[in-house]
């Protein structure tokens, strides 16, 4: 027999009709009253095959009989177009509004079949080497020339067709010198050839600087043609010892059969003036150059000259970072000091050239036009939390280095906000109007000398106990532990790169690296438990004695933005610590990110095994902790690439 369920979910066999026949049969046959069958008729509901829930059939049975009897069933009817317990049915192809391929989602409302809006990952082609509208079709319609995205790279002199136009080095021509002038050259198969510069040549007699040495007819013995004489001919050479002078062609003899070249003076010497007192060696003074000559007559040769100057490929100055940036003169060359302070010449100080590669830093690195390979930046909050103890202090120096460096080629858009945490740092209670040597410590509003780091850091047996260094640096002593305790520090809340990078070297300048508790587990658990899922409640902790925080623990919590992707980045070279009453434990801490979808943590330590359960949630990474700033500038780009680029 086949089962029927009844609208409360119980099971009844199905009766065999026939066996009721007779049974109907009696009870047609007896006088049946109204009141008995208001009293006595029950309509009852059970589903019935194919038991899908969405169908019912009516049974009428009299239960003022022992036992119960039927006295009809119904036929099977609908009762839902679908089973109302399973809301999501199921999914089906679909073409949006725009004509993009996507899928809708049939529900079971209330029993009946609604279909949801089509919805796709398509949209707009765009030229970011993906199918975007999802047609098979990659970039199509969005490439270059070069079949790239982007604008068509310049031509650039190297015998490579650089613009897919199918020409080599195509009209490019740059300025070019040499000691005598300036002028043009052109590229030829990868090379720049054929400068019209004017060319040195070797001295002859023609009254011209020849060799562009800045003297004229120099070591030679010069007759001039007759027709020369009397003509002054400018100069700037010895014995004029600055300014502009002049020479003519002069008679040896009264028929001036054999003449000569004078020697370059003043123009007092050829047009004297009664009123005036000649100096055969003081020239009129003219504008300075950069030729190792006192062109103005102040003794001084070469001062104050400067130029724009730019040693990166054409077309990329002033194209994203690159820029110009400044020479000067020296004894007639142009150059720039390097980092000893030494000239060199041809050397260009302070321009920026393109970059081996585009970074993600919403900044055009390698001066193509193109920022970050036209990806943009997503929306990030980048909280630094950096063990501030007295051991750390050459991985501290490695990561500000780092950071200032990045700075000179970021762009911040907005996009990105950053967070700094620091600890354990103390305050020196006492001495905030004080102001001591370099190398001195501050106690009581007097200044003393400490010794050496090594000292500091060992101040509990280093220094003679009740001793102001003993006081300050001794993390047992009263004043240590009770007037000034280690403190986590809350440097900046979450705000722009430029507020982030002066916080950083404001602590790093004002904030002695003096202390041994280590409370960054601590300085986790406080930055994310007001984003945790539930948020964790931090009511019942409490610092332990000797540690403190500011702000204190139940105002201390960042502004984290909930459209942002999120970035803890810890720097330490101890194990993970806790100083909280009850400690926070590194499970703890894993579960609570793994709470917060959008929440990367990343580890910069001596030894990834410790820290392995916190960069380990949330697919986080660990990086080995370097005092190197170069490293160290690598290891956080790549952070950023991997988690900031869209």
């Amino acid at each position: 027999m086949d089962p029927h369920l009844g609208l409360d979910g119980d099971v009844f066999e199905e009766i065999d009709i026939q066996q009721w026949g007779s049974d109907v049969e009696e009870i047609q046959q007896d006088i049946i009253t109204q009141e008995y069958i208001n009293d006595c008729y029950q309509s009852q509901f059970f589903f019935c095959p194919p038991l899908s829930a969405v169908w019912q059939q009516e049974i009428v049975m009299d239960i003022c009989t022992e036992p119960a009897t039927v006295i009809s069933i119904g036929e099977c009817e609908e009762l839902f177009e679908c089973d109302p317990t399973n809301y999501v049915v199921k999914q089906i192809e679909c073409f949006t509004e725009d004509g993009y391929p996507g899928f809708s989602t049939i529900y079971c409302n209330k029993g009946f079949f609604v279909e949801g809006d089509c919805e796709s990952d398509c949209f707009e082609e765009i030229c970011d080497y993906l199918d975007n509208d999802c047609d098979g079709l990659v970039d199509e319609g969005q490439l270059n020339a070069c079949g790239e995205c982007g604008v068509v790279p310049y031509e650039v002199c190297d015998n490579i067709d650089n613009n897919c136009n199918g020409l080599l080095d195509e009209d490019l021509i740059q300025p070019c010198s040499t000691v005598c002038g300036n002028g043009y050259e052109v590229c030829v198969a990868g090379d720049w050839i054929s400068c019209t510069a004017p060319q040195p040549s070797e001295e002859v007699c023609d009254a011209v600087d020849n060799d562009c040495d800045g003297l004229t007819d120099e070591d030679l013995f010069c007759n001039c043609p007759a027709e020369w004489v009397g003509i002054l001919i400018e100069c700037a050479s010895p014995p004029l010892t600055c300014g502009k002078g002049y020479k003519t062609c002069e008679c040896v003899d009264p028929a001036c059969e054999e003449t000569y070249i004078t020697d370059c003076a003043a123009l007092c010497v050829y047009v004297p003036s009664d009123s005036e007192t000649c100096e055969p060696t003081l020239g009129i003074p003219i504008p300075e150059e950069c030729n190792n000559y006192d062109d103005d007559c102040d003794d001084l040769t070469d001062e104050d000259l400067y130029a724009n100057c730019y040693t990166g490929p054409e077309g990329t100055e002033g194209v994203g970072i690159c820029q110009s940036g400044e020479q000067y003169c020296d004894a007639g060359d142009w150059g720039a000091d390097d980092v000893a302070g030494d000239f060199q010449n041809d050397l260009c100080d302070g321009e920026i050239t393109p970059k081996d590669e585009d970074i993600c830093n919403n900044a055009d690195d390698n001066c193509d036009g193109i920022v970050d390979q036209g990806q943009g930046m997503d929306p990030t909050d980048i909280l630094f939390i950096i063990d501030w103890s007295g051991s750390m202090e050459d991985e501290i120096d490695a990561v500000t280095e780092a950071l200032f460096i990045f700075s000179s080629y970021f762009a911040d858009e907005g996009a990105l906000q950053w967070g700094l945490i620091i600890g354990p740092v103390k305050e020196q209670l006492g001495c905030a109007y004080m102001t001591c040597q370099v190398g001195e410590t501050c106690y009581q509003d007097e200044c003393y000398d400490c010794g050496t780091l090594w000292e500091m850091v060992n101040g509990c047996v280093a220094y003679p106990e009740g001793s102001p260094c003993y006081e300050v640096f001794c993390k047992t002593s009263e004043y240590a532990m009770t007037n000034n305790p280690e403190r986590l520090l809350l440097t900046a809340d979450f705000s722009s790169f430029e507020v982030f990078i002066n916080t950083l070297s404001n602590a790093k300048s004002m904030l002695a690296l003096n202390t041994g508790k280590e409370m960054l587990l601590d300085a986790i658990l406080l930055a994310l438990h007001n984003i945790t899922n539930p948020v964790s409640d931090i009511d019942d902790r409490q610092w332990q004695f000797g540690v403190d925080s500011t702000p204190d623990l139940q105002s201390f919590y960042l502004n984290w933005r909930e459209d942002a992707e999120k970035l803890i980045i810890v720097f330490s070279d101890e194990e993970p610590q806790s100083f909280l009453t009850p400690i926070t434990a590194p499970g703890q801490l894993s579960h609570m990110i793994d709470t917060v979808p959008d929440l990367k943590p990343y580890v910069f330590s001596t030894d990834p095994g410790p820290w392995s359960s916190i960069y380990n949630s949330n697919g986080g990474g660990w990086y080995s902790l370097l005092p190197d700033s170069g490293t160290m500038l690598s290891n956080l780009l790549e952070i950023l690439d991997e988690n900031v680029c869209e």
